[in-house]
């Protein structure tokens, strides 16, 4: 087997990258979480719901107001092509973290890939979910927002859940302040 060059000095540069991955329910603090991580350790923040919208939004595939992003994604290229899209934006910097990562097919690919990948739970109490998404969803409104779309087809999720909660580095648990979010990320330990 012949290997080319810029496939070696890719899978090298893979190598020295570290991934922080994060998953979790709707309305648990993903994105906050991530915001304030990229800032306070000088990440690239990836939000991977975007990520696979632009994918769509270039190849011109229009979704339904009943469908989400992920679902229109999936129906149309194969769980593998997560990985692809997302792993487009893995360039240049050495430190990434992927907001909302939700196949753990692309996961175990990210696993393969990557020498350091480390796979963040953040999870809240139950009232605080059904809270945040009410607040967002007033705010935002709910034709366009992805958590809620998620929330309603939970059961799918949470088979995806589950397996990237069985391979979780850390958990954090974001039912407090936003002051005790940024006490756990600035203690967070690499």
């Amino acid at each position: 087997m012949v290997l080319h060059g810029d496939y070696l000095e890719r899978n090298k540069m893979n190598k020295e990258k570290t991934i922080v991955i994060v998953v979790g329910h709707p309305g648990v603090g993903k994105t906050t979480f991530c915001n304030l991580f990229a800032q306070i350790h000088k990440f690239k923040n990836i939000n991977t719901g975007k990520c696979i919208s632009e994918y769509l939004l270039m190849k011109k595939i229009k979704i339904g107001q009943k469908e989400s992003w992920g679902e229109v994604f999936l129906q149309n290229f194969p769980p593998e092509y997560v990985y692809k899209v997302i792993n487009k934006k893995i360039v240049d910097d050495s430190k990434f973290i992927l907001d909302g990562l939700r196949l753990y097919s692309a996961y175990l690919k990210f696993k393969k890939e990557y020498q350091k990948v480390i796979n963040v739970i953040i999870d809240a109490k139950e009232d605080i979910r059904s809270k945040r998404l009410f607040e967002r969803s007033t705010n935002e409104g709910f034709e366009h927002d992805e958590a809620r779309n998620i929330s309603i087809a939970k059961d799918k999720f949470q088979i995806e859940l589950n397996k990237l909660e069985k391979k979780a580095n850390i958990i954090i648990d974001n039912s407090g302040s936003l002051d005790d979010l940024i006490r756990k990320i600035k203690s967070f330990p690499f």
